[in-house]
């Protein structure tokens, strides 16, 4: 059977292309498409994800490409359209040529990356597009936190509920002590920007962000908490010893500081700490429940038996670098007062236990 129907193909010209599966991300089917000495990525959307997020992909695609930055763009069909339904949903993206990595592997990948970051964000601010992304701003600690209750309550019988039990308790209770995050400037955001999701050239400079779905306003301590939990750690996001490295973490802070120039505000830096506490139990919290539910997230099906061993292995990794950051608070805000000290030129940040 085709790897991808007909009707798709004749859309987008591509009868006579070669496609090779890419088993890159949780979610969506990704292919590479070799076609007439031209390449492009194809991509059988996932069904959480409703067809117009096309129009804020391309908003904010073009508006990257303005500015001059990097971006893979969609690639219309052949009379227009920015995807194609055929049962599922299909769309094709500019091929930008680099590699990505699942972990983090040295303090100067995070500082590009950061940097690349601090540039999306500022090449944004002035986007004058109105979202229509349905499911809205993915991050949401309680939110999540209250999925898991509910989820824990139901699957009371599952057979890995022994271990997922303590685990959970102690996510809702790092949750339950976050202060809230509502106060803060709303910025368009990539709303993914874990590690796999930045494409780098060959000496690993980053180049451009991938994976596009998740483009949203939100703020931007959840942005760069969700960056930071994963380019900072050394580990891949399913290790139990994963952890904030200080170096990744000062290499990181400050590329993006460097990057983003001066629109942020002392409250956003103030709040960049307890982002990355608040994302990784978030994430703890999303893995731990589907490690009953099984349902949502991809699994690596070489090293796990199923998928609620490898979500439970994920809740776990991410666990950890929240108490890393608990550990360490006071440390890495001393790193965030550091590198911001030149763009926000008061420097009374005080301790991180709040986010104004």
């Amino acid at each position: 059977m085709s790897l991808v129907p007909q009707s798709v193909r004749e859309r987008y010209g591509f009868e006579h292309a070669m496609f090779t599966p890419i088993t890159a991300g949780h979610l969506n089917q990704t292919l590479r498409v070799d076609v007439d000495g031209a390449r492009f990525i194809l991509q059988c959307l996932n069904t959480i994800f409703g067809a117009e997020i096309h129009e804020d992909i391309y908003a904010v695609t073009e508006h990257l490409t303005r500015a001059g930055l990097i971006t893979p763009r969609l690639f219309r069909t052949r009379d227009g359209e920015l995807f194609v339904r055929d049962e599922r949903v299909y769309r094709v993206f500019t091929f930008v040529e680099g590699a990505t990595h699942l972990k983090s592997t040295s303090p100067v990948l995070c500082q590009s990356a950061a940097a690349l970051l601090g540039q999306f964000h500022t090449a944004l601010l002035d986007l004058q597009h109105v979202f229509v992304n349905k499911r809205g701003n993915i991050h949401g600690p309680q939110r999540h936190a209250d999925h898991l209750r509910r989820t824990l309550e139901k699957y009371v019988a599952h057979e890995h509920f022994s271990e997922v039990s303590p685990i959970a308790d102690e996510i809702l209770a790092g949750i339950a002590a976050l202060p809230p995050f509502e106060s803060l400037p709303t910025r368009v955001v990539h709303g993914d920007p874990k590690i796999s999701n930045v494409l780098f050239g060959a000496r690993d400079e980053a180049l451009c962000l991938v994976d596009l779905d998740t483009l949203y306003p939100s703020n931007i301590a959840f942005e760069l908490g969700d960056a930071f939990r994963s380019w900072c750690n050394p580990f891949e996001e399913d290790d139990a010893s994963s952890h904030i490295d200080l170096a990744y973490f000062e290499a990181g802070v400050g590329g993006y500081a460097a990057g983003a120039g001066s629109f942020v505000t002392r409250e956003e830096a103030h709040a960049i700490t307890l982002g990355v506490e608040a994302i990784a139990l978030e994430l703890a919290a999303r893995f731990t429940a589907d490690a009953l539910e099984e349902s949502y997230f991809g699994w690596d099906t070489k090293r796990f038996k199923r998928s609620a061993e490898h979500n439970l292995a994920r809740g776990k990794g991410q666990l950890a670098i929240a108490r890393s950051v608990q550990t360490r608070r006071d440390t890495l805000q001393g790193i965030v007062e550091s590198a911001f000290a030149e763009t926000i030129k008061s420097r009374n940040f005080g301790p991180a236990t709040a986010t104004s």
